[in-house]
């Protein structure tokens, strides 16, 4: 029963994942189910260095804090293979011999990969988590559940052992993106946080390795690690709307864990109508900042904020009718500036984007630009854009730090 409703998943999901760099951009047809039992999952031949891999195209320069190719280390799908750029700006292939049905000809990655690069998970039908060596290409079944599906899977830097993602029951698949679980790399240790009410968004777990936040149908909650749950009230730090609607979404946290970023829904608009609008809030002085707000909205919840690695810049979406597009702010929201607009306010939707491992430069991925995919390399300093050219048919899964 598990991918009876998987179009409806899709649709829903489509713009919460965005956040993640994981855009839906298309629907395609359903691939050939995998058996709950396989563990791991067989594997055919792929070629690991084909004739045909995809050349870099990119005109970039190095910059100062990367003298080698700017974009090195960022990982690559081209059909149903994996690249990586090295520091030469040339491809590496990576997960030898992998499974097609690991991630097979989508639009989408749907694949979340570890901070050191040498791990991903897989969720391509929205049932099982896959756990995939980037280095050998061994695939298993992490999750294997027969009464639940699962997908959105993120590692956690603060527990290199554990993988957050989103649950529900089979019974239920479609009609939420699910509630905030965990799982071990190992399989083990399979754990529902909160099943009260599904979430609007992904959860996101906290850089102390203790917390993790997430939303009740609109409500920002805390998990910690005793297993206590307590509710971030936003009026406790200042943030009221005059019609007592306000929502709050989408959470990611800065590197310090000091700030939480979520998405508020509310009467925020100018005189008091409804709009969306990122809100940062300082957890040590009680204190909040709420960004520019966009009247109405996307297709969908917005998708989480995007932190840079070393939390001194915040990138946000807005789909202000006039503002649409990427913009980024300092950590305490100040000082925020548009970094790219794409052709039309729907595009903005599907936006992705990827923070250097440096934290200097913003890497936007605009699939529905006009002419083709368009991929702008943004200096956060300057705000200045460059536009680079990916290798044909490539989706960024993930950019994290290189090394060789």
């Amino acid at each position: 029963m598990k991918l009876l409703n998987f179009l409806a998943v899709l649709l829903l999901i489509a713009s919460t994942l965005a956040g993640c760099g994981i855009v839906e951009v298309g629907v395609e047809t359903t691939p050939p189910p995998v058996q709950a039992t396989e563990k791991p999952l067989p594997t055919q031949a792929v070629e690991t260095a084909p004739a045909s891999a995809p050349e870099p195209q990119a005109s970039t320069t190095p910059s100062a804090t990367n003298p080698a190719f700017p974009l090195a280390g960022l990982v690559y799908r081209a059909g149903d293979q994996l690249f990586r750029f090295g520091a030469d700006g040339q491809p590496q292939s990576l997960a030898p011999g992998l499974d097609p049905q690991v991630l097979p000809g989508q639009f989408t990655p749907r694949a979340a990969v570890s901070p050191d690069g040498a791990r991903m998970i897989s969720w391509w039908d929205f049932s099982d988590l896959w756990l995939v060596d980037l280095k050998t290409g061994k695939a298993s079944n992490l999750t294997n559940t027969a009464d639940r599906v699962e997908c959105c899977a993120q590692f956690w830097p603060a527990r290199p052992d554990t993988v957050v993602f989103m649950s529900q029951p089979d019974a239920t698949q479609g009609q939420s993106i699910g509630y905030p679980t965990l799982i071990k790399l190992d399989g083990s240790e399979y754990q529902v946080l909160d099943e009260s009410s599904p979430s609007f968004s992904l959860a996101a777990p906290a850089p102390d390795g203790q917390r993790i936040a997430f939303d009740r149908a609109g409500e920002a909650w805390l998990y910690r690690g005793d297993g206590g749950l307590e509710p971030l009230n936003p009026a406790g730090y200042g943030l009221q709307d005059s019609a007592n609607t306000l929502k709050l979404a989408s959470p990611a946290w800065s590197a310090d864990g000091k700030r939480l970023a979520w998405m508020a829904e509310g009467a925020l608009g100018p005189n008091g109508g409804p709009g969306f609008a990122p809100v940062i809030f300082n957890l040590e002085l009680k204190t909040h900042r709420l960004l520019a707000v966009s009247e109405g909205g996307g297709e969908g919840w917005p998708p989480a904020p995007l932190w840079s690695a070393d939390g001194s810049w915040l990138a946000t979406l807005r789909y202000s009718n006039d503002q649409y597009g990427m913009w980024i702010a300092g950590p305490d929201g100040s000082n925020e500036k548009q970094v790219y607009k794409p052709d039309t306010l729907r595009a903005t939707s599907g936006l992705q984007a990827f923070w250097s491992s440096q934290s200097d430069q913003l890497l936007v991925i605009d699939p529905n630009a006009s002419g083709g995919t368009r991929a702008v390399l943004i200096d956060a300093a300057s705000g200045q854009p460059q536009e680079v050219k990916l290798p044909e048919r490539a989706v960024p899964v993930a950019w994290p730090k290189y090394s060789s």
